[in-house]
C-alpha cells in the first residue's frame, strides 16, 4: 500500500479477486480496494482488467469479493 500511495504503479495483476481478499469484513475489504479506487490503479485478472472507480468496475470487484467470502 505505500508503493500504491507513492504511485509506483497503476495496474495489480491477480490470478482472480480473491487473491486480493477473501475477508467478509467489509470494512477490512474496503481498506484493501478503498485505495486502489481513490489512485485510479486498475486491478487485472485472466477475465480482463477493471478500473475501481467506475461504476462497473466497483460492482464487479466488490461481487467477486464477496463471493470469495463466501467460499472461504
Amino acid at each position: 500500500m505505500v508503493d500504491a500511495d507513492a504511485l509506483r504503479f497503476d495496474l495489480v495483476l491477480v490470478v482472480d479477486i480473491d487473491r486480493l481478499t477473501r475477508t467478509d469484513d467489509q470494512i477490512e475489504r474496503a481498506s484493501i480496494i478503498g485505495p486502489f479506487q481513490r489512485l485510479g490503479i486498475h486491478i487485472a485478472t485472466p477475465a480482463g482488467i477493471l478500473d475501481a472507480s467506475t461504476f462497473v468496475g466497483d460492482v464487479m470487484i466488490g461481487l467477486q469479493a464477496a463471493v470469495a467470502a463466501q467460499e472461504r
